[in-house]
């Protein structure tokens, strides 16, 4: 009985875990061209959002939340931007980074986006103690016929 429970607790774990969704999070400016970071959502999430607001000059892209999931229809009835005022519009999506739509809720396409910057737009200074290794590849080695015994 406790190894089927185990067994259970990971089967569980291991399938939550697999289908979990992965939205954009962050926000940007209205006309960035910059994506935002991945997120792997919680168990409740189903949606990912995307939240244009015009009137403080931001997008807004996140997993769904508790309090999201529960009047979703009404915010999102299908995938895709729903305009919710002149100054907003709501974008939801159900698969995988879904959510990165432009600011007037058209999607990117294809090479039009940034990725996050993990690099410091700092040059760096070198200094001599900087050091590099170059290792070679061995010699390939050629196999002689008359290297092999048959017996």
């Amino acid at each position: 009985m406790y190894f089927q429970r185990k067994l259970l607790l990971l089967c569980i774990f291991v399938s939550s875990s697999v289908i979990a969704l992965r939205c954009y999070e962050g926000t940007v400016a209205l006309d960035s061209i910059d994506k935002t970071n991945e997120k792997e959502c919680g168990g409740i999430s189903t949606y990912c959002l995307q939240h244009i607001d015009k009137s403080k000059n931001v997008i807004k892209r996140s997993c769904s939340s508790f309090s999201d999931e529960h009047n979703m229809e009404e915010r999102c009835p299908m995938t895709g931007c729903h305009w919710q005022s002149s100054k907003e519009t709501f974008c939801c999506c159900q698969f995988d980074l879904c959510n990165e739509w432009k600011s007037d809720g058209t999607e990117f396409k294809a090479g039009e986006t940034r990725k996050p910057s993990a690099i410091s737009s700092k040059p760096r200074n070198v200094t001599m103690n900087d050091k590099a290794t170059i290792t070679q590849a061995p010699a390939k080695l050629e196999r002689k016929d008359s290297e092999i015994k048959l017996d």
